[in-house]
């Protein structure tokens, strides 16, 4: 098992450093999936945030 940090506001930036990275980011999906089971609700509201932002389509670009 990978350590998991001890503090739940490292883990929550962590998830928010990933979310900042958009589609990036995609490569740590299984560990935002994990975090999405985290005992703090905090974590877990951060991972799902992060997890829409690396998932996000991107917009699409106008011509006008």
């Amino acid at each position: 098992d990978p350590k998991v940090e001890k503090e739940p506001e490292v883990r929550i930036a962590v998830c928010d450093e990933l979310g900042a990275m958009g589609p990036d980011a995609q490569p740590a999906v299984p560990t935002l999936r994990v975090a999405q089971k985290d005992p703090e609700t905090k974590v877990r509201d951060a991972a799902t945030a992060a997890m829409k932002k690396v998932l996000a389509k991107p917009a699409a670009k106008s011509d006008k």
